[in-house]
Protein backbone atom coordinates (compact mmCIF):
# COMPACT_ATOMS: atom_id res chain seq x y z
CA UNK A 1 0.00 0.00 0.00
CA UNK A 2 2.83 2.09 1.00
CA UNK A 3 4.37 1.88 -2.18
CA UNK A 4 1.62 2.13 -4.39
CA UNK A 5 0.53 5.60 -2.64
CA UNK A 6 4.34 7.31 -2.64
CA UNK A 7 3.92 5.88 -7.02
CA UNK A 8 0.97 7.94 -7.49
CA UNK A 9 2.61 10.67 -5.24
CA UNK A 10 5.55 11.03 -8.14
CA UNK A 11 3.28 10.72 -10.63
CA UNK A 12 0.69 12.73 -10.10
CA UNK A 13 2.89 15.34 -7.74
CA UNK A 14 1.51 17.53 -4.76
CA UNK A 15 -2.20 17.84 -4.13
CA UNK A 16 -2.74 21.47 -5.53
CA UNK A 17 -5.05 24.44 -3.76
CA UNK A 18 -5.87 26.04 -6.90
CA UNK A 19 -8.59 28.85 -4.67
CA UNK A 20 -5.78 30.89 -2.64
CA UNK A 21 -4.01 31.43 -6.24
CA UNK A 22 -6.91 32.44 -8.05
CA UNK A 23 -7.47 34.86 -5.29
CA UNK A 24 -3.79 36.01 -5.63
CA UNK A 25 -4.37 36.83 -9.11
CA UNK A 26 -7.54 38.31 -9.01
CA UNK A 27 -6.51 40.29 -6.78
CA UNK A 28 -2.88 41.61 -8.56
CA UNK A 29 -4.78 41.67 -11.61
CA UNK A 30 -3.44 41.54 -15.19
CA UNK A 31 -0.04 42.63 -15.74
CA UNK A 32 0.48 46.28 -17.39
CA UNK A 33 0.91 46.51 -21.38
CA UNK A 34 3.51 48.45 -22.56
CA UNK A 35 1.92 48.33 -25.98
CA UNK A 36 -0.82 49.92 -24.60
CA UNK A 37 0.33 52.05 -22.15
CA UNK A 38 2.71 53.85 -24.87
CA UNK A 39 -0.30 54.45 -27.47
CA UNK A 40 -3.17 55.32 -24.73
CA UNK A 41 -3.58 59.31 -25.28
CA UNK A 42 -3.38 60.98 -22.14
CA UNK A 43 -6.26 61.62 -20.17
CA UNK A 44 -8.04 64.66 -20.07
CA UNK A 45 -7.65 65.64 -16.25
CA UNK A 46 -4.28 66.06 -16.70
CA UNK A 47 -4.43 69.22 -18.96
CA UNK A 48 -5.67 70.71 -15.65
CA UNK A 49 -2.14 70.95 -14.42
CA UNK A 50 -0.13 71.65 -17.23
CA UNK A 51 1.88 75.29 -16.24
CA UNK A 52 1.13 78.36 -18.16
CA UNK A 53 3.61 80.48 -19.69
CA UNK A 54 4.19 83.47 -18.28
CA UNK A 55 4.85 84.87 -22.19
CA UNK A 56 0.99 84.63 -22.54
CA UNK A 57 0.03 86.69 -19.14
CA UNK A 58 -1.24 89.83 -19.94
CA UNK A 59 -1.94 92.20 -16.33
CA UNK A 60 -4.12 94.83 -16.78
CA UNK A 61 -3.72 97.57 -14.46
CA UNK A 62 -6.92 100.22 -13.92
CA UNK A 63 -4.99 103.55 -14.24
CA UNK A 64 -6.59 105.77 -11.96
CA UNK A 65 -9.15 108.26 -12.63
CA UNK A 66 -8.07 112.13 -13.55
CA UNK A 67 -9.70 115.40 -12.63
CA UNK A 68 -9.12 118.89 -14.28
CA UNK A 69 -9.48 122.02 -11.62
CA UNK A 70 -9.21 125.42 -13.59
CA UNK A 71 -8.91 127.56 -10.49
CA UNK A 72 -9.29 131.40 -10.60
CA UNK A 73 -8.18 133.53 -7.72
CA UNK A 74 -7.95 137.29 -8.74
CA UNK A 75 -6.50 137.96 -11.80
CA UNK A 76 -4.81 134.65 -12.07
CA UNK A 77 -6.00 131.38 -13.40
CA UNK A 78 -4.19 127.95 -11.95
CA UNK A 79 -4.80 124.45 -13.98
CA UNK A 80 -4.85 121.64 -11.75
CA UNK A 81 -4.89 117.95 -12.62
CA UNK A 82 -4.94 115.29 -10.04
CA UNK A 83 -6.16 111.45 -9.43
CA UNK A 84 -9.89 111.51 -7.68
CA UNK A 85 -8.09 109.71 -4.78
CA UNK A 86 -6.71 113.26 -3.59
CA UNK A 87 -7.97 115.68 -1.11
CA UNK A 88 -9.68 119.03 -1.25
CA UNK A 89 -6.33 119.34 1.46
CA UNK A 90 -3.97 118.28 -1.89
CA UNK A 91 -5.65 121.23 -3.98
CA UNK A 92 -4.69 123.85 -1.11
CA UNK A 93 -1.19 122.80 -0.71
CA UNK A 94 -0.42 122.85 -4.15
CA UNK A 95 -2.05 126.22 -4.58
CA UNK A 96 -0.30 127.63 -1.49
CA UNK A 97 2.83 126.94 -3.76
CA UNK A 98 1.50 128.21 -6.92
CA UNK A 99 -0.19 131.43 -5.83
CA UNK A 100 1.89 131.77 -2.45
CA UNK A 101 -1.57 132.42 0.11
CA UNK A 102 -1.21 130.21 3.20
CA UNK A 103 -3.60 127.26 3.00
CA UNK A 104 -5.50 128.13 5.97
CA UNK A 105 -6.59 131.07 4.78
CA UNK A 106 -7.98 129.68 1.72
CA UNK A 107 -11.93 129.29 1.37
CA UNK A 108 -12.29 126.97 -1.97
CA UNK A 109 -15.86 127.39 -3.72
CA UNK A 110 -17.59 126.00 -6.50
CA UNK A 111 -18.05 122.43 -5.40
CA UNK A 112 -21.59 121.21 -6.29
CA UNK A 113 -22.30 119.45 -2.71
CA UNK A 114 -21.29 122.70 -1.13
CA UNK A 115 -18.88 123.21 1.59
CA UNK A 116 -16.61 120.53 1.68
CA UNK A 117 -13.73 119.75 4.55
CA UNK A 118 -9.97 119.51 3.72
CA UNK A 119 -10.17 115.91 4.31
CA UNK A 120 -12.15 115.05 1.96
CA UNK A 121 -11.68 112.66 -0.53
CA UNK A 122 -12.51 114.14 -4.28
CA UNK A 123 -13.71 110.50 -5.53
CA UNK A 124 -16.90 111.08 -2.68
CA UNK A 125 -17.68 114.23 -4.05
CA UNK A 126 -18.77 112.11 -8.03
CA UNK A 127 -16.98 115.23 -9.87
CA UNK A 128 -16.65 115.56 -13.70
CA UNK A 129 -14.37 115.55 -15.87
CA UNK A 130 -13.34 119.06 -15.40
CA UNK A 131 -14.60 121.42 -12.98
CA UNK A 132 -13.88 125.36 -12.00
CA UNK A 133 -13.16 126.38 -8.41
CA UNK A 134 -12.94 129.84 -7.24
CA UNK A 135 -10.19 131.08 -4.27
CA UNK A 136 -11.69 133.05 -1.70
CA UNK A 137 -9.02 135.19 0.81
CA UNK A 138 -11.24 137.70 3.10
CA UNK A 139 -8.54 138.04 5.80
CA UNK A 140 -5.52 138.96 2.65
CA UNK A 141 -6.22 142.45 1.72
CA UNK A 142 -5.78 142.92 -2.22
CA UNK A 143 -2.38 144.12 -3.44
CA UNK A 144 -2.06 147.13 -5.79
CA UNK A 145 -0.98 144.56 -8.69
CA UNK A 146 -4.60 143.41 -8.27
CA UNK A 147 -6.52 146.92 -8.17
CA UNK A 148 -8.59 145.94 -11.26
CA UNK A 149 -10.37 142.50 -9.13
CA UNK A 150 -10.53 144.08 -6.00
CA UNK A 151 -14.24 145.33 -7.04
CA UNK A 152 -14.82 141.96 -7.35
CA UNK A 153 -13.09 140.93 -4.40
CA UNK A 154 -15.32 143.47 -1.90
CA UNK A 155 -18.24 142.11 -3.93
CA UNK A 156 -17.57 138.53 -2.78
CA UNK A 157 -18.08 139.99 0.95
CA UNK A 158 -21.13 141.37 0.28
CA UNK A 159 -24.70 140.88 0.36
CA UNK A 160 -26.70 140.91 -2.36
CA UNK A 161 -30.89 141.20 -2.75
CA UNK A 162 -32.39 138.45 -4.58
CA UNK A 163 -36.17 139.11 -5.47
CA UNK A 164 -37.12 135.78 -7.17
CA UNK A 165 -40.87 134.93 -8.56
CA UNK A 166 -42.36 131.79 -8.21
CA UNK A 167 -44.69 132.10 -11.04
CA UNK A 168 -47.06 128.60 -10.66
CA UNK A 169 -47.40 129.44 -7.08
CA UNK A 170 -47.63 133.18 -8.06
CA UNK A 171 -45.35 134.67 -4.73
CA UNK A 172 -42.35 136.43 -4.97
CA UNK A 173 -39.56 135.79 -2.27
CA UNK A 174 -36.94 138.36 -1.21
CA UNK A 175 -33.91 136.69 -0.01
CA UNK A 176 -29.95 137.79 0.88
CA UNK A 177 -27.62 135.85 -0.55
CA UNK A 178 -23.80 136.54 0.30
CA UNK A 179 -21.58 137.68 -2.80
CA UNK A 180 -18.99 134.12 -2.39
CA UNK A 181 -22.54 132.04 -2.54
CA UNK A 182 -22.31 129.81 -5.92
CA UNK A 183 -25.59 129.34 -8.00
CA UNK A 184 -26.29 125.75 -7.17
CA UNK A 185 -26.43 126.74 -3.51
CA UNK A 186 -29.01 129.72 -4.09
CA UNK A 187 -30.91 126.85 -5.69
CA UNK A 188 -30.34 124.31 -2.59
CA UNK A 189 -31.87 127.13 -0.47
CA UNK A 190 -34.68 127.69 -3.04
CA UNK A 191 -35.45 124.24 -2.62
CA UNK A 192 -35.78 124.07 0.71
CA UNK A 193 -37.99 127.07 0.97
CA UNK A 194 -39.91 125.69 -2.06
CA UNK A 195 -39.84 122.12 -2.54
CA UNK A 196 -38.95 122.03 -5.30
CA UNK A 197 -36.30 119.99 -6.09
CA UNK A 198 -33.15 121.39 -7.75
CA UNK A 199 -33.31 119.50 -10.88
CA UNK A 200 -36.70 120.32 -11.69
CA UNK A 201 -35.94 124.21 -11.27
CA UNK A 202 -36.17 126.42 -14.37
CA UNK A 203 -34.82 129.81 -14.06
CA UNK A 204 -34.69 132.87 -16.17
CA UNK A 205 -32.70 136.24 -15.42
CA UNK A 206 -29.57 134.77 -15.19
CA UNK A 207 -26.38 135.84 -17.57
CA UNK A 208 -26.30 133.51 -20.79
CA UNK A 209 -22.59 132.33 -19.46
CA UNK A 210 -23.71 131.23 -15.87
CA UNK A 211 -23.28 128.06 -14.78
CA UNK A 212 -24.53 126.42 -11.33
CA UNK A 213 -21.04 126.14 -9.99
CA UNK A 214 -20.32 129.96 -11.04
CA UNK A 215 -20.10 132.44 -7.51
CA UNK A 216 -23.04 135.10 -7.54
CA UNK A 217 -21.33 138.40 -7.25
CA UNK A 218 -19.81 137.69 -10.71
CA UNK A 219 -22.72 137.59 -12.41
CA UNK A 220 -24.89 139.82 -10.23
CA UNK A 221 -28.04 141.77 -11.65
CA UNK A 222 -29.72 143.06 -8.73
CA UNK A 223 -28.72 146.01 -6.50
CA UNK A 224 -26.65 145.17 -3.34
CA UNK A 225 -28.52 145.46 0.08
Amino acid sequence: DFTSEASQATMYGPPSHPEPVDAAARSAGPPPSSSSSSSSPPSSSTSAFCPINSSTRHIVERQPRMINFTVEYRQKSVELMLEESSTVGDIKGILQTELGIPASKMHLKGWKSGDVSDSTVLRSLHLPKNNTLYVLTPDIAPTASTSKNSALQDSLNQNFLLVINHREAQRDYSLNFPGSKTIQEVKRNVSDLTNIPVRHQQWEGWPASVSDDSVRAKHSLINKS
